[in-house]
């Protein structure tokens, strides 16, 4: 997934940078948009050939929305998402405006950016192994602490360089991070979720994380609209990022207190 997440990176932003015409910059998005397009189309074709490998839970459970919110109040669950929840709003808080940082204020062209953008892919190709190594030999719990601890200096890797290497370098390394958290994002489902409310908890799940989703990008771009469009405006921007991701990080550290489950083996 991430190999061909990458190659599509790559292969946009050469598609932007040598195909756009004198006179109709927006010719070269045209072609890529009808592009992904055409990709999506296959894909749906390929999806409609498959089946389930299983039935349907016959004792699955629905769960309603206020049910779901129930498991703030207490437990191990509601202290999981409010950890997950503060982290997706963190770290939406700087990178949507990543992008618009090197493309702006940096001036890099559009093969640079993709390739810095295909750098966080790279990051999480190459470590989800190592990753997925030590939750085995460990616990999920302990690599959402590693992953946790990882995403907090991850958007200062941005400010501190405008060259290109040292930005590769700090896309590498988010990645990574970025991988690491994820990874037990996922795990944590499995490992804590019963199967028999898994679609409903899930689907509740990503209904607020959506909305911490668009609160954290609706953050970050309030404050970047009032420092204005110069670097150090982003910059501050992926600073306060950073802090906001330590708070979220002591949130997975209450979560995971107490808690070493392995890695489900099913």
């Amino acid at each position: 997934i991430h190999v061909f997440t990458m190659l599509g990176l790559l292969t946009t932003g050469v598609l932007l940078e040598r195909f756009a015409l004198p006179g109709e910059p927006l010719a070269a998005f045209a072609w890529v948009f009808s592009g992904a397009a055409l990709a999506r189309a296959v894909s749906c074709a390929f999806l409609l050939r498959q089946s389930e490998l299983e039935p349907h839970p016959s004792a699955a459970r629905r769960v309603p929305f206020a049910a779901f919110l129930a498991r703030f109040r207490g437990g191990h669950d509601g202290r999981l998402f409010l950890a997950l929840f503060a982290s997706q709003a963190a770290l939406q808080f700087a990178v949507p405006y990543f992008l618009p940082y090197v493309r702006g204020p940096l001036g890099f062209d559009y093969a640079s950016t993709m390739a810095l953008l295909a750098a966080a892919v790279l990051g999480r190709f190459l470590a989800l192994p190592a990753f997925g190594e030590f939750a085995r030999r460990r616990s999920r719990s302990a690599l959402f602490v590693l992953g946790g601890a990882l995403c907090v200096p991850a958007t200062l890797g941005w400010i501190v360089s405008d060259r290109f290497l040292p930005l590769l370098a700090a896309q590498l390394f988010a990645g990574a991070a970025f991988g690491a958290f994820e990874l037990a994002t996922f795990l944590a489902f499995f490992a804590r979720i019963e199967r028999e409310e898994r679609t409903g908890v899930l689907t509740w799940y990503h209904v607020v994380n959506a909305s911490a989703f668009a609160a954290g990008s609706l953050a970050g771009g309030a404050l970047l609209e009032r420092g204005g469009s110069d670097a150090r405006a982003f910059q501050v921007v992926f600073a306060v990022a950073a802090g906001l991701r330590f708070l979220a990080f002591l949130l997975v550290l209450r979560a995971e207190r107490g808690h070493a489950d392995p890695v489900p083996r099913s």
